[in-house]
């Protein structure tokens, strides 16, 4: 049976991979304490919360958007688990959690790899342009090292 590794600590943090199918745009909100972009994401609030209903409110509350589509794809980056969301067309962003988010914007991959990202941002955007594709990547999920502190859970996909 193929089998994913996630780290232990990585497993409350979730997040939106949104892209514009229309102009191949990703959306990224800059972060007000590390000054760093990012994909919308959070933790969850309690072991109530599922991980998309995190990833809705983190979606609104980071760029006031609420009618996300449901996800195509689960990624596993290096801190968060990301899913990824394509819609027809960019929505303007108008964050609701002023305190924890600046801005959002729509930026291609290729303005994204000059941006100044958070890891999982840096290395989503890294791995899109080694892969020379203009859609997300195809694998469901992405597994890397340090693999320490690991859990081992059931590969969903098959």
């Amino acid at each position: 049976m193929n089998r994913q590794l996630i780290p232990k600590q990585k497993q409350n943090i979730f997040g939106a991979v949104i892209r514009c199918k229309t102009t191949d745009r990703y959306l990224l909100v800059l972060g007000r304490e590390a000054m760093k972009w990012s994909f919308p994401k959070g933790h969850t609030n309690d072991h109530l919360e599922s991980q998309f209903d995190c990833l809705l409110r983190e979606v609104y509350e980071e760029t006031g958007f609420l009618d996300l589509p449901p996800p195509i794809r689960r990624i596993q980056l290096r801190v968060g688990t990301y899913f990824a969301c394509e819609v027809k067309e960019e929505f303007a962003v108008n964050p609701i959690d002023t305190n924890e988010i600046v801005e959002g914007k729509w930026v291609t991959k290729e303005e994204a790899v000059k941006m100044t990202t958070n890891i999982d941002t840096t290395f989503f955007f890294r791995s899109l342009m080694k892969a020379a594709t203009t859609a997300i990547p195809e694998h469901p999920v992405i597994v890397l090292p340090p693999v320490e502190n690991v859990i081992v859970l059931p590969d969903e996909t098959k």
